[in-house]
């Protein structure tokens, strides 16, 4: 499934780019407006908005339980602040993370100084992908090894599916969608692909041809991590696996705290 829809999603974005090389276009709505009409061109528009929106909620999620779950194990290592550990709970720390964080962030007028943090956030995706493999063959969270007892969520052994209502049913479309969300970036291919022949020498055809080779290595990418993080999870830590995988390591495996921290500030650097 993950393979389909890396497949998919990859061809699509290429789609979006060709017709914004075919109209000349800069983003979504105006390239809809020229290939479709203008009366119309407010749906791509309002369904932009809204994935922006969910996707914010979702980044907030994820910041909000990272970094709650970075403080505490401080907390644990530093006895004499327990006096702090309400503020660190995940409530207050998502309204101080959006208060004094996201926000002035989001008001900033140039984002040309968080160019840096594309790489960190690649960096971040592909040591997460290699550290999960790494703990489902150590051994560290199998019973008697070192992490076993110290994770959150005790691993537990996956049930197989016997009947088809074990397949197909609401939790699978709740699969489906996170995945297609992981995808979900369509509204920039115009932009991403003015910029690159702006910046180039050749024709548009030939700036399509490197978008493409461009856009199939990205989407290899991001199908390589989310298949490694989904299968290696599932292995390590079987039917008990939480939603957001890194939750499930030991606050002590400071391998994944490292983890922690990556994709804390490649989330939070790239809410803006």
């Amino acid at each position: 499934i993950i393979i389909s829809m890396t497949m998919l999603s990859g061809y699509t974005f290429q789609m979006v780019a060709e017709s914004s090389a075919d109209t000349g276009a800069a983003d979504f709505g105006n390239t809809w407006a020229a290939s479709v009409g203008e009366s119309s061109a407010w749906l791509p528009r309002l369904a932009v908005g809204i994935m922006s929106f969910t996707t914010c909620t979702v980044y907030a999620m994820i910041l909000a339980d990272l970094t709650s779950s970075i403080l505490q194990t401080c907390l644990a290592t530093v006895p004499m602040l327990g006096a702090l550990k309400p503020f660190c709970a995940r409530t207050p720390t998502l309204i101080g993370l959006t208060c004094f964080i996201l926000l002035p962030l989001c008001l900033a007028e140039d984002f040309s100084s968080l160019a840096f943090t594309s790489t960190l956030g690649l960096a971040a995706c592909a040591y997460l992908a290699l550290f999960s493999i790494w703990r489902a063959l150590d051994g560290s969270y199998l019973p008697g090894g070192k992490f076993f007892k110290l994770a959150p969520y005790q691993p537990s052994p996956l049930m197989g599916a016997s009947k088809l209502d074990d397949i197909v049913n609401p939790r699978a479309l709740i699969f489906l969608s996170n995945i297609s969300t992981a995808y979900m970036n369509h509204g920039m291919a115009p932009a991403t692909f003015q910029e690159l022949i702006r910046g180039s020498s050749g024709t548009s055809s030939q700036g399509l041809r490197r978008y493409a080779m461009a856009v199939l290595g990205a989407f290899a990418l991001a199908g390589f991590v989310c298949t490694a993080l989904m299968v290696a999870g599932l292995y390590t830590f079987g039917g008990n696996v939480n939603g957001l995988l890194l939750s499930n390591y030991a606050g002590t495996d400071l391998a994944a705290a490292l983890g922690k921290m990556g994709v804390l500030l490649s989330v939070l650097f790239g809410f803006p």
